[in-house]
């Protein structure tokens, strides 16, 4: 195994972290009201824990205070106008995109004390939306990502073997240049078919990079 190098955070990541205090802060307000608890309170930022299984670990970004329930604070474009909320659903439910639900279900895997999780995003120029997540509706959805995450250590990361899924970043690097100038080569050296074939790939790849 190498060392990692340290990730430096982006503009958005850095705005994120800004405005997560303040969005705790309405979370906490909306949550009183809500639940008709005035006397409800978010505390213990930054909560790190790690699962018995010794593989799993997360870092929650608040408790409510005397219960068994956190908090997840998402801010997605805030520096910007161009929001797309197709993934995510009507407020007060665990209608949240699936990359979302299965981090707090890996959070909850970690604290299995943890009931439910409160997810709160705001979405730039918008108001704050929560939606709750309810460990006891995805028992079995927690158990596959327990599973999964152990299996991907004893077979790949303990071994040092790349997943076979998983391209060196050297051809992630080359597949991701910008579309027109790779269409131009491939229009000039391959069938058609196979430029169709690696435009679609091509349009995957810049979107998985945006």
């Amino acid at each position: 195994n190498q060392p990692l190098e340290p990730l430096v955070p982006s503009e958005a990541m850095e705005w994120g972290h800004a405005i997560e205090v303040p969005l705790l802060s309405y979370t906490q307000k909306r949550l009183r009201e809500f639940l008709n608890e005035p006397g409800l309170k978010i505390t213990r930022r930054g909560t790190r824990r790690t699962h018995n299984n010794g593989v799993m670990s997360c870092t929650l970004d608040a408790k409510i205070e005397g219960r068994d329930e956190s908090i997840e604070a998402k801010t997605h474009a805030v520096i910007h106008g161009g929001v797309d909320l197709s993934e995510w659903g009507d407020q007060w439910t665990d209608a949240v995109p699936n990359s979302v639900l299965d981090q707090v279900l890996a959070q909850q895997a970690c604290c299995p004390e943890l009931v439910r999780t409160w997810v709160v995003l705001w979405a730039g120029r918008s108001t704050p939306t929560i939606y709750c997540v309810e460990r006891a509706n995805h028992l079995a959805r927690i158990a596959l990502i327990e599973e999964t995450c152990c299996n991907v250590w004893e077979t790949y990361i303990l071994p040092n073997v790349p997943p076979p899924m998983a391209p060196h970043m050297d051809t992630v690097k080359r597949d991701a240049r910008p579309r027109q100038s790779v269409m131009a080569v491939a229009l000039q050296d391959e069938p058609l078919e196979q430029s169709k074939s690696l435009a679609t790939q091509i349009t995957a790849l810049t979107h998985r990079k945006k």
